[in-house]
C-alpha cells in the first residue's frame, strides 16, 4: 500500500513537472516567472533612466522625428534604390520619437513602475522577448558581437547586427538576408561574429522589392517579414593609403539619405497591398552603419515620411546602447506596438503622391516582391510618334526589301 501511494505521489510530481509553464523567449526553458527575478530593480532604474532619451526633450540624446518634404525625385523613372534621388526638405517641427509608439511605451511603463505583464498573450510575449533580451545583454560575452563592428565589411555588419539584434527582438528570429552575400565557400548557417559557433536564425534569398516601372530593388535584410534593415556605410579599401583605423572612420550618411528613402516608401505601399485589413499604414525601415541607426517612416494612406535622428548603437561605455534596443524593439514589432500616425501629422504630407504622380497606380497596385525581373515596366502614358519624310521614305524602302526577300508585311496580321 505504501509503495503504491508513493508511486502515485511520484506520478503527481511528474504530472505536475509536465505541466509546468517554460519561457517561451529563444529556446529558453527556465520557469515562465524568471523574468521577473532576473530583471532586477538595479536593471529597471537603469533603464528608466535611459529612457529620458525618448521621453525628455532637454536630454542631450533625446531622440526625435521629422517630417521630410519631396520637391524633386526620380521615382517615376525606373531607377533602382542604389540610383534612386530625392530632392529633400526638412519641416522646422520636431516630434518625439514617442509619438507613434504610445501603446508599446505604455506596456513597457506600466511594466516599470508594477512588474505587471500584458493581459494580452501576444503583448505578453513581445514585452518578455525585450525583457529577456535586456537580461541577456548584462553577460559580457552577449556583448562581444557588436565591439567588432568596427573591423567588419558591411555584409557582415548586417548580418550580425540583425542576428544579434534586430532578429532577437522581434517576435519571430527569421530573417531574409540579400542572396548577393551568399558566399559558396563558408558555411551559410554560420555568423560572423567572432563566436565560431554561432548559427544565424535567417537563410539568403530574393528581397527584391517594388516594380521595374518605378523604384526597385533588393533591400539588405527583411526581418520576419515586417521591417527592411538597410546597411549603408563606405566599403573597406584595403588597398588605400588610409589606414585601416581612417577606412572605418569614412560613413555613409544615414539622414536624407534618398536610397533609405525609396526603400522605405516603396515597402510600405507593398505591405499596405498586402494586408489591407491593417487599420494603419505607418511603416518602418532602420537605415544603420556601423555606429548609428536612422528610422524612417513612410504611411502610404497619408502620405507622410518621417525621419529619426541618429541613434548611437553604442553606449559611452562601449556596450550595445539601451536606448538603441528599446528603439529597434518598437520599430521591429510595428504590429503590436506602434499606433500609427498621430492626428497632429496627418496633414503633413510629403508632397509624394504629387511628385509621382504618374506613376502613382504602379505603387499602389502594382508592385511586388521577388523575382522583378519576371516583370516589365508598363507604358505610364500614351505616347505619340513623331516623324518626318526623310524616315517614312526609309520606311517604304525597307517594306520593298521585305518583299523581295519574300517576308510579309509586318503591318497586315
Amino acid at each position: 500500500m505504501a509503495a503504491t501511494m508513493k508511486r502515485e505521489r511520484s506520478s503527481d510530481k511528474l504530472d505536475v513537472y509536465t505541466k509546468k509553464k517554460i519561457c517561451r523567449i529563444a529556446s529558453c526553458f527556465s520557469d515562465i516567472d524568471h523574468i521577473h527575478f532576473s530583471f532586477t530593480e538595479q536593471l529597471i532604474q537603469r533603464l528608466i533612466l535611459e529612457m529620458g532619451s525618448i521621453f525628455h526633450m532637454n536630454s542631450l540624446t533625446f531622440v526625435k522625428t521629422r517630417c521630410l518634404s519631396i520637391l524633386l525625385s526620380n521615382a517615376s523613372d525606373g531607377c533602382p534604390f542604389s540610383r534612386a534621388f530625392c530632392r529633400i526638405s526638412e519641416n522646422d517641427e520636431e516630434y518625439s520619437f514617442a509619438s507613434p509608439f504610445t501603446k508599446g511605451l505604455n506596456i513597457l511603463l506600466k511594466y516599470l513602475r508594477t512588474k505587471e505583464m500584458p493581459l494580452d498573450h501576444k503583448e505578453r510575449f513581445v514585452l518578455e522577448t525585450l525583457l529577456h533580451y535586456i537580461i541577456d545583454m548584462e553577460n559580457d560575452a552577449a556583448q562581444v558581437p557588436f565591439k567588432t563592428l568596427e573591423e567588419l565589411e558591411e555584409r557582415d555588419v548586417a548580418i550580425i547586427l540583425t542576428n544579434h539584434l534586430f532578429g532577437k527582438l522581434s517576435t519571430s528570429s527569421h530573417f531574409v538576408i540579400d542572396k548577393k552575400w551568399k558566399e559558396e565557400d563558408k558555411d551559410q548557417k554560420l555568423c560572423p561574429c567572432p563566436n565560431t559557433e554561432c548559427k544565424i536564425t535567417g537563410v539568403f534569398g530574393d528581397t527584391a522589392i517594388g516594380n521595374p516601372a518605378v523604384w526597385h530593388g533588393n533591400v539588405d535584410v527583411i526581418v520576419n517579414d515586417q521591417i527592411v534593415v538597410d546597411v549603408l556605410d563606405v566599403q573597406i579599401d584595403h588597398n588605400s593609403d588610409r589606414t585601416p583605423t581612417e577606412e572605418r572612420g569614412r560613413s555613409v550618411c544615414l539622414l536624407k539619405n534618398a536610397q533609405l528613402i525609396a526603400e522605405t516608401i516603396v515597402y510600405s505601399f507593398l505591405r499596405k497591398k498586402r494586408h489591407p485589413e491593417y487599420g494603419q499604414f505607418l511603416f518602418p525601415c532602420i537605415g544603420v552603419n556601423r555606429k548609428e541607426m536612422v528610422v524612417y517612416f513612410y504611411d502610404s494612406e497619408n502620405d507622410v515620411l518621417l525621419q529619426s535622428s541618429p541613434i548611437s548603437l553604442h553606449s559611452l561605455a562601449g556596450n550595445v546602447n539601451l536606448v538603441a534596443i528599446v528603439v529597434s524593439w518598437l520599430v521591429i514589432n510595428p504590429e503590436y506596438l506602434c499606433d500609427g500616425l498621430p492626428e497632429s501629422l496627418k496633414e503633413k504630407t510629403s508632397g509624394f503622391f504629387q511628385d509621382a504622380e504618374e506613376a502613382l497606380s504602379v505603387y499602389e497596385n502594382e508592385l511586388q516582391f521577388g523575382d522583378l525581373r519576371a516583370s516589365c515596366p508598363n507604358p505610364k502614358h500614351n505616347c505619340n510618334l513623331v516623324t518626318n519624310q526623310l524616315v517614312e521614305d526609309l520606311e517604304k524602302e525597307w517594306f520593298q526589301l521585305l518583299q523581295y526577300i519574300g517576308q510579309p508585311d509586318p503591318n497586315i496580321t
